[in-house]
This record gives structure tokens, C-alpha cells and sequence, in this order.
């Protein structure tokens, strides 16, 4: 990454989403974590919970919890840009997107023989990443 990015989207509010979106909040960047789960780091003590939000939020990072990631775009314009749909049918627009995420398809996307197939616009997302200058 050449330079620091305006925004940013987490897709993942588990440690390793929470600890990607703390240090580019703290670097400027504006960070949307997003995660199906009803709250970021669930395994933690609610009030340790809340006061970690607290703190994020303080930092300008934005929270998309209980919503998912169900299509991504990239969109040429005089930057590159990430064009994210949401199950719930809103859009966030965000110059870099990193998935700290597993991958757990929802059964829309079972092949009829039970293998699990990844959705489309993973294979065209991750087609779209380029090689940092040290591993080319």
C-alpha cells in the first residue's frame, strides 16, 4: 500500500477485524467494521465489550453489526474504489476493504451435491487485489 487510504471496510469484528480497524483508526483512516454477528468480539465481557466500542467509535470507526457483506464492486473513477452491498440492501463505498473474516457460506450458495461453493463476487474481489511491490 503506497499510501494510507481516506476508508477503509472491515468485513470481520473478531481480534484480528477489531485490531486492523483500531490501528488505522489510529493512523486517520475512517474504518466500517462489518460482521453478522450481533456484536464485535462477542467472547468478551459486555461491559469490556462496550467500552472497546466506546473507544473505536471515539476514533471514528463506524459499526455495521448483524448485517453482511453480499456483493463487492470495484468502481474506476479518478481512484479506485470498493463498492460493498449489505444483506440489508444499504451500500458503502470504501477505498480499501480487507476481510478478516472466515469464509462461512449460507446455504444459498450449497451446490446441489452439498459442496460448498464461494459466492461470486469473492473470485472477482479477489482477482482484483494487486501484489504489493515487495512480492512482485
Amino acid at each position: 500500500m503506497p499510501q494510507l487510504p481516506r476508508t477503509m471496510a472491515v468485513v470481520g469484528a473478531g481480534v484480528i477485524g477489531i485490531e486492523y480497524a483500531s490501528m488505522f483508526a489510529a493512523l486517520g483512516v475512517h474504518v466500517t467494521v462489518i460482521d453478522q454477528r450481533p456484536r464485535p468480539l462477542e467472547f468478551l465481557d459486555q461491559e469490556i465489550g462496550d467500552e472497546l466500542i466506546h473507544q473505536l467509535r471515539k476514533h471514528d470507526v463506524l459499526f455495521r453489526c448483524g448485517d453482511a457483506v453480499e456483493h463487492i464492486d470495484i468502481v474506476q473513477t479518478s481512484q479506485r474504489q470498493e463498492l460493498i452491498q449489505l444483506a440489508s440492501d444499504k451500500y458503502l463505498v470504501a477505498d480499501v476493504i480487507s476481510i478478516c473474516s472466515r469464509l462461512e457460506y449460507s446455504p444459498c450458495f450449497l451446490a446441489g451435491d452439498d459442496s460448498q461453493v464461494p459466492p461470486p463476487w469473492l473470485a472477482l474481489f479477489l482477482r482484483s487485489l494487486s501484489v504489493p511491490p515487495w512480492l512482485s
